[in-house]
């Protein structure tokens, strides 16, 4: 066992370098100002800092009038700039993002004009984005829900999150209803969030949500079942997926969202987190079952060393949000 948690160190160590709350992707708003003038905001995500550059390549007829600047805050690398063009506008324009084609990454672009605003997921086998192109309801939708679907699978706190509570339901019929507790709760607060009937600045949030994983993994390596956490999981999941919602909805107003199709854009993002929820705990059962099998190690010590490991890299990540808000 001393063994188990000097290695449980050492990853804890190791993993407390991931953000907890990075989506993979890059963001690319362009925003028609009057006098012709178009604002360029880009951010990319720390964790790719040291990824092959992808660059923006706007019409040989724009040219930047206002110098970079570059910044990094909340886990993203942020440049701002702007941009003239000899029409005064994007619109009949190709927007094309160089790189792509030998990066797995993703941009997601927002163009917002004078009449008009147009979103498109720019990826290898689709890297440039013409202005003026609408989008059937259809294309929107299904754009959403895989950004729905790619956050839940890259956002490490929520996975951990998710994790322990496979650790701690004590059967299936528990799993299942603490998870149904986690989708009401976090689908609330989302809509909420959204539509601007609750504002909670997102550094408070992100710390909020490292401390709900500390605490889930304290209930893991305390193993008493008469503790209020396991008595009562699915109430205790319900009020930790509050916070949660908040946190997908930081990232839903990060990407932006299509005027006029908020409702549906929503439902598709929040219908994309339920289907990674499922597949990673699918997904976690079974190579938790395998992994028991094949190397003999009973299930109990491979979720302990696990919630040490866990609960440290949340421990890390607590910190470090609350130095963001106290600086």
């Amino acid at each position: 066992m001393k063994t188990f948690v000097k290695i449980a160190f050492i990853l804890t160590a190791l993993f407390s370098i991931l953000s907890g709350h990075q989506s993979g992707l890059s963001y690319l708003e362009l925003k028609q100002k009057d006098g012709g003038e178009i604002s360029v905001i880009y951010k990319k995500p720390v964790q790719d800092m040291f990824a092959g550059e992808i660059e923006t390549a706007f019409p040989l007829s724009c040219t930047k009038t206002v110098k970079s600047n570059i910044v990094t805050e909340n886990g993203f690398i942020t440049e701002r700039y702007a941009l003239s063009c000899a029409d005064g506008t994007l619109a009949g324009s190709r927007i094309w993002i160089d790189g792509l084609a030998s990066s797995d990454r993703g941009v997601l672009v927002n163009y917002i004009g004078r009449d008009r605003s147009q979103q498109d997921l720019l990826r290898r086998n689709h890297p440039f984005m013409l202005i003026g192109e609408g989008r059937s309801l259809y294309e929107m939708s299904v754009e959403y829900l895989t950004l729905g679907f790619l956050h839940i699978l890259t956002g490490f706190d929520h996975l951990l999150f998710l994790l322990a509570l496979i650790f701690l339901a004590p059967g299936l019929r528990v799993l299942i209803l603490s998870v149904t507790a986690f989708t009401l709760s976090h689908s609330a607060t989302l809509l909420l969030s959204i539509f601007n009937l609750i504002e909670v600045p997102s550094v408070y949030v992100e710390a909020m949500i490292a401390a709900s994983i500390i605490i889930v993994y304290r209930e893991v390596l305390r193993n008493d079942p008469r503790s209020i956490g396991r008595r009562h999981l699915p109430m205790m999941v319900f009020l930790f997926g509050l916070l949660h919602g908040l946190g997908f909805a930081g990232m839903l107003n990060t990407i932006g969202l299509p005027h006029g199709e908020i409702p549906m854009a929503v439902l598709a993002f929040n219908i994309g987190i339920e289907l990674g929820q499922i597949l990673f705990i699918a997904a976690a059962i079974l190579l938790l079952s395998c992994f028991s099998l094949v190397t003999g190690i009973e299930r109990e010590k491979i979720v302990f060393v696990l919630s040490y490991i866990f609960g440290g890299i949340s421990f890390f990540w607590l910190i470090e949000r609350i130095l963001l808000f106290i600086k």
